[in-house]
Protein backbone atom coordinates (compact mmCIF):
# COMPACT_ATOMS: atom_id res chain seq x y z
CA UNK A 1 0.00 0.00 0.00
CA UNK A 2 3.00 2.27 -0.03
CA UNK A 3 2.69 2.97 3.68
CA UNK A 4 5.96 2.97 5.59
CA UNK A 5 4.73 3.37 9.19
CA UNK A 6 1.84 1.78 11.12
CA UNK A 7 0.01 5.11 11.16
CA UNK A 8 0.42 5.57 7.42
CA UNK A 9 -0.72 1.98 6.87
CA UNK A 10 -3.91 2.59 8.84
CA UNK A 11 -4.70 5.75 6.91
CA UNK A 12 -4.10 3.96 3.61
CA UNK A 13 -6.42 1.14 4.69
CA UNK A 14 -9.13 3.55 5.76
CA UNK A 15 -8.92 5.49 2.48
CA UNK A 16 -8.75 2.55 0.09
CA UNK A 17 -11.43 0.43 1.75
CA UNK A 18 -13.76 3.40 2.18
CA UNK A 19 -13.75 3.83 -1.58
CA UNK A 20 -14.46 0.10 -2.03
CA UNK A 21 -17.30 -0.19 0.51
CA UNK A 22 -20.16 0.22 -1.98
CA UNK A 23 -18.67 -2.43 -4.26
CA UNK A 24 -18.26 -4.81 -1.34
CA UNK A 25 -21.95 -4.45 -0.53
CA UNK A 26 -22.86 -5.22 -4.14
CA UNK A 27 -20.76 -8.38 -4.22
CA UNK A 28 -21.35 -9.51 -0.62
CA UNK A 29 -23.72 -12.46 -1.35
CA UNK A 30 -21.34 -14.11 -3.79
CA UNK A 31 -18.25 -13.37 -1.71
CA UNK A 32 -19.97 -14.86 1.36
CA UNK A 33 -20.71 -17.99 -0.65
CA UNK A 34 -17.13 -18.12 -1.95
CA UNK A 35 -15.66 -18.00 1.56
CA UNK A 36 -18.39 -20.01 3.27
CA UNK A 37 -16.12 -22.96 4.07
CA UNK A 38 -13.74 -20.63 5.93
CA UNK A 39 -16.58 -19.09 7.92
CA UNK A 40 -17.88 -22.52 8.88
CA UNK A 41 -14.47 -23.74 10.04
CA UNK A 42 -13.89 -20.58 12.06
CA UNK A 43 -17.27 -20.67 13.80
CA UNK A 44 -16.79 -24.35 14.66
CA UNK A 45 -13.39 -23.60 16.20
CA UNK A 46 -14.91 -20.77 18.23
CA UNK A 47 -17.36 -23.25 19.77
CA UNK A 48 -20.30 -20.89 19.48
CA UNK A 49 -23.38 -21.60 21.58
CA UNK A 50 -26.80 -19.92 22.06
CA UNK A 51 -26.72 -17.03 24.49
CA UNK A 52 -23.09 -16.01 23.97
CA UNK A 53 -21.78 -12.49 23.43
CA UNK A 54 -19.42 -12.45 20.44
CA UNK A 55 -17.04 -9.78 19.15
CA UNK A 56 -16.20 -9.94 15.43
CA UNK A 57 -13.09 -7.87 14.63
CA UNK A 58 -12.35 -6.67 11.09
CA UNK A 59 -15.79 -7.94 10.16
CA UNK A 60 -15.81 -6.36 6.70
CA UNK A 61 -19.14 -6.83 4.96
CA UNK A 62 -20.50 -8.83 7.88
CA UNK A 63 -18.99 -12.30 7.84
CA UNK A 64 -18.32 -14.23 9.97
CA UNK A 65 -20.50 -12.12 12.26
CA UNK A 66 -23.71 -12.78 10.31
CA UNK A 67 -23.22 -16.52 10.60
CA UNK A 68 -22.15 -16.26 14.25
CA UNK A 69 -25.31 -14.28 15.07
CA UNK A 70 -27.43 -17.19 13.94
CA UNK A 71 -25.30 -19.65 15.90
CA UNK A 72 -25.67 -17.76 19.20
CA UNK A 73 -29.43 -17.18 18.86
CA UNK A 74 -31.58 -17.20 20.86
CA UNK A 75 -30.30 -14.94 23.56
CA UNK A 76 -26.86 -14.28 22.11
CA UNK A 77 -25.55 -11.20 20.35
CA UNK A 78 -22.72 -10.35 17.97
CA UNK A 79 -20.94 -7.01 17.92
CA UNK A 80 -19.59 -6.64 14.40
CA UNK A 81 -16.73 -4.16 14.04
CA UNK A 82 -14.31 -2.88 11.44
CA UNK A 83 -11.66 -0.19 11.27
CA UNK A 84 -13.34 1.38 8.21
CA UNK A 85 -16.67 3.11 8.92
CA UNK A 86 -17.94 2.42 5.40
CA UNK A 87 -17.48 -1.30 5.89
CA UNK A 88 -19.35 -1.15 9.19
CA UNK A 89 -22.27 0.50 7.42
CA UNK A 90 -22.10 -2.17 4.70
CA UNK A 91 -22.21 -4.97 7.28
CA UNK A 92 -25.19 -3.36 9.00
CA UNK A 93 -27.02 -3.09 5.69
CA UNK A 94 -26.29 -6.74 4.90
CA UNK A 95 -27.65 -7.80 8.29
CA UNK A 96 -30.81 -5.83 7.59
CA UNK A 97 -31.17 -7.49 4.19
CA UNK A 98 -30.82 -10.90 5.87
CA UNK A 99 -33.31 -10.07 8.63
CA UNK A 100 -30.71 -10.64 11.36
CA UNK A 101 -31.54 -8.54 14.42
CA UNK A 102 -29.21 -9.79 17.18
CA UNK A 103 -26.22 -7.73 16.02
CA UNK A 104 -24.67 -4.38 16.87
CA UNK A 105 -22.23 -2.49 14.65
CA UNK A 106 -19.37 -0.18 15.55
CA UNK A 107 -16.19 1.29 14.08
CA UNK A 108 -13.31 -0.17 16.12
CA UNK A 109 -9.52 -0.15 15.94
CA UNK A 110 -8.45 -3.60 17.18
CA UNK A 111 -5.47 -2.01 18.92
CA UNK A 112 -7.80 0.13 21.07
CA UNK A 113 -11.02 -1.81 21.65
CA UNK A 114 -13.62 0.44 23.33
CA UNK A 115 -15.31 -2.21 25.47
CA UNK A 116 -15.04 -3.15 29.13
CA UNK A 117 -12.88 -5.97 30.42
CA UNK A 118 -14.39 -9.45 30.10
CA UNK A 119 -17.28 -8.26 27.91
CA UNK A 120 -17.38 -11.16 25.45
CA UNK A 121 -17.61 -14.94 25.56
CA UNK A 122 -15.94 -15.21 22.16
CA UNK A 123 -13.76 -13.05 19.93
CA UNK A 124 -13.44 -14.03 16.27
CA UNK A 125 -11.77 -12.59 13.18
CA UNK A 126 -11.65 -13.92 9.63
CA UNK A 127 -8.59 -12.70 7.69
CA UNK A 128 -8.20 -9.69 9.97
CA UNK A 129 -5.46 -10.32 12.52
CA UNK A 130 -2.65 -10.28 9.95
CA UNK A 131 -3.54 -6.67 9.11
CA UNK A 132 -3.24 -5.32 12.66
CA UNK A 133 0.01 -3.27 12.54
CA UNK A 134 0.86 -3.81 16.23
CA UNK A 135 -0.37 -7.37 16.65
CA UNK A 136 0.74 -7.66 20.29
CA UNK A 137 -1.21 -4.53 21.18
CA UNK A 138 -4.28 -5.94 19.43
CA UNK A 139 -3.95 -9.37 21.06
CA UNK A 140 -3.58 -7.72 24.44
CA UNK A 141 -6.82 -5.85 23.87
CA UNK A 142 -8.55 -9.01 22.69
CA UNK A 143 -7.41 -10.91 25.78
CA UNK A 144 -8.64 -8.03 27.97
CA UNK A 145 -12.20 -8.02 26.56
CA UNK A 146 -12.76 -11.79 26.44
CA UNK A 147 -14.08 -13.48 29.57
CA UNK A 148 -11.71 -15.67 31.61
CA UNK A 149 -13.59 -18.79 30.50
CA UNK A 150 -13.93 -17.50 26.93
CA UNK A 151 -12.31 -18.40 23.64
CA UNK A 152 -10.83 -16.68 20.60
CA UNK A 153 -10.57 -17.98 17.02
CA UNK A 154 -8.88 -16.56 13.94
CA UNK A 155 -8.61 -17.55 10.28
CA UNK A 156 -5.39 -16.65 8.44
CA UNK A 157 -3.90 -17.64 5.11
CA UNK A 158 -1.10 -20.14 4.82
CA UNK A 159 1.90 -19.12 2.66
CA UNK A 160 1.47 -17.46 -0.72
CA UNK A 161 2.91 -20.43 -2.61
CA UNK A 162 -0.01 -22.53 -1.31
CA UNK A 163 -2.55 -19.93 -2.44
CA UNK A 164 -1.86 -19.61 -6.15
CA UNK A 165 -5.36 -18.18 -6.69
CA UNK A 166 -4.01 -14.96 -5.13
CA UNK A 167 -0.28 -15.12 -5.69
CA UNK A 168 -0.55 -15.84 -9.44
CA UNK A 169 -2.68 -12.73 -9.99
CA UNK A 170 -0.69 -10.60 -7.56
CA UNK A 171 2.58 -11.84 -9.05
CA UNK A 172 1.40 -10.83 -12.50
CA UNK A 173 0.56 -7.33 -11.28
CA UNK A 174 3.91 -7.08 -9.52
CA UNK A 175 5.76 -8.17 -12.68
CA UNK A 176 4.09 -5.26 -14.51
CA UNK A 177 5.07 -2.85 -11.73
CA UNK A 178 1.42 -2.19 -10.87
CA UNK A 179 1.61 -3.28 -7.22
CA UNK A 180 4.52 -3.25 -4.80
CA UNK A 181 5.37 -5.65 -1.99
CA UNK A 182 4.61 -4.31 1.49
CA UNK A 183 7.49 -2.58 3.29
CA UNK A 184 9.39 -4.83 5.71
CA UNK A 185 7.45 -5.33 8.93
CA UNK A 186 4.16 -4.06 7.52
CA UNK A 187 1.00 -6.22 7.48
CA UNK A 188 0.26 -8.44 4.49
CA UNK A 189 -2.20 -11.25 3.66
CA UNK A 190 0.42 -13.95 4.34
CA UNK A 191 1.96 -12.45 7.46
CA UNK A 192 1.09 -15.55 9.49
CA UNK A 193 1.53 -18.06 6.69
CA UNK A 194 4.42 -19.83 8.39
CA UNK A 195 3.32 -22.70 10.62
CA UNK A 196 3.42 -21.63 14.26
CA UNK A 197 3.83 -17.91 13.66
CA UNK A 198 0.42 -16.77 14.91
CA UNK A 199 0.41 -19.27 17.81
CA UNK A 200 3.75 -17.80 18.91
CA UNK A 201 2.19 -14.33 18.98
CA UNK A 202 -0.78 -15.61 20.98
CA UNK A 203 1.50 -17.31 23.49
CA UNK A 204 3.56 -14.13 23.84
CA UNK A 205 0.33 -12.23 24.58
CA UNK A 206 -0.54 -14.64 27.39
CA UNK A 207 -3.08 -16.90 25.67
CA UNK A 208 -3.25 -20.57 26.62
CA UNK A 209 -4.37 -23.82 25.00
CA UNK A 210 -3.36 -22.50 21.59
CA UNK A 211 -4.22 -24.73 18.64
CA UNK A 212 -3.44 -24.31 14.95
CA UNK A 213 -5.32 -26.44 12.42
CA UNK A 214 -4.56 -26.38 8.69
CA UNK A 215 -7.54 -26.43 6.35
CA UNK A 216 -7.94 -26.76 2.62
CA UNK A 217 -11.04 -24.64 2.12
CA UNK A 218 -13.05 -25.20 -1.05
CA UNK A 219 -13.63 -21.83 -2.67
CA UNK A 220 -16.31 -21.37 -5.31
CA UNK A 221 -17.42 -18.26 -7.18
CA UNK A 222 -20.96 -18.83 -8.52
CA UNK A 223 -20.47 -17.01 -11.79
CA UNK A 224 -18.30 -16.80 -14.92
CA UNK A 225 -14.67 -15.61 -15.10
CA UNK A 226 -15.62 -12.20 -16.45
CA UNK A 227 -17.86 -11.56 -13.45
CA UNK A 228 -15.11 -12.50 -11.01
CA UNK A 229 -12.81 -10.09 -12.82
CA UNK A 230 -15.38 -7.33 -12.25
CA UNK A 231 -15.47 -8.27 -8.57
CA UNK A 232 -11.73 -8.17 -7.93
CA UNK A 233 -11.27 -4.93 -9.85
CA UNK A 234 -13.98 -3.29 -7.76
CA UNK A 235 -13.03 -4.65 -4.35
CA UNK A 236 -9.25 -5.25 -4.16
CA UNK A 237 -7.96 -1.73 -3.50
CA UNK A 238 -4.29 -2.23 -4.38
CA UNK A 239 -5.12 -4.05 -7.61
CA UNK A 240 -7.75 -1.50 -8.59
CA UNK A 241 -5.35 1.37 -7.95
CA UNK A 242 -2.51 -0.24 -9.89
CA UNK A 243 -4.69 -0.96 -12.90
CA UNK A 244 -6.24 2.51 -12.84
CA UNK A 245 -2.82 4.18 -12.88
CA UNK A 246 -1.38 2.00 -15.67
CA UNK A 247 -1.19 3.23 -19.24
CA UNK A 248 -3.89 1.89 -21.54
CA UNK A 249 -1.73 -0.74 -23.27
CA UNK A 250 -0.33 -2.13 -20.01
CA UNK A 251 -3.77 -2.20 -18.43
CA UNK A 252 -5.27 -4.03 -21.42
CA UNK A 253 -2.46 -6.62 -21.55
CA UNK A 254 -2.58 -7.17 -17.79
CA UNK A 255 -6.34 -7.62 -17.67
CA UNK A 256 -6.18 -10.13 -20.52
CA UNK A 257 -3.49 -12.12 -18.71
CA UNK A 258 -5.45 -11.99 -15.45
CA UNK A 259 -8.55 -13.26 -17.22
CA UNK A 260 -6.57 -16.19 -18.65
CA UNK A 261 -5.57 -17.16 -15.09
CA UNK A 262 -9.13 -16.90 -13.79
CA UNK A 263 -10.46 -18.93 -16.74
CA UNK A 264 -8.23 -21.81 -15.67
CA UNK A 265 -10.50 -22.21 -12.59
CA UNK A 266 -13.70 -22.44 -14.64
CA UNK A 267 -15.49 -25.82 -14.67
CA UNK A 268 -18.33 -24.82 -16.95
CA UNK A 269 -20.70 -23.66 -14.23
CA UNK A 270 -18.59 -21.93 -11.57
CA UNK A 271 -15.04 -20.99 -10.62
CA UNK A 272 -13.45 -23.39 -8.13
CA UNK A 273 -10.12 -23.47 -6.34
CA UNK A 274 -8.60 -24.30 -2.97
CA UNK A 275 -7.74 -21.78 -0.28
CA UNK A 276 -5.19 -23.01 2.24
CA UNK A 277 -5.71 -21.51 5.69
CA UNK A 278 -4.99 -22.01 9.36
CA UNK A 279 -7.67 -21.84 12.01
CA UNK A 280 -6.01 -20.71 15.24
CA UNK A 281 -7.89 -20.87 18.54
CA UNK A 282 -6.95 -20.17 22.16
CA UNK A 283 -8.23 -19.40 25.64
CA UNK A 284 -7.25 -16.32 27.71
Amino acid sequence: MGAGTPGEFKEAVRDQWTHAADAWRRWHPKFAQMTGAVTTALCEAAELRPGQAVLDLAGGTGEPGLTAAQEVAPGGRVTCTDFVPGMVATAEANAGDAGITNMAFQQVDAEDIPFDDASFDRVISRFGVMFFPNVQQALGEIRRVVKPDGRVAFAVWQTADKNAWFSDLNGLLMSKGLVQPPPPGMPSPFRFGALGSLPAELAAAGFKNVSETPHEARMEWPGPPEEYMDFIQATFPAWRKGLAEADAATREDTLAAMLDIVRSWWNGSSLQWSGFIYIVAATP
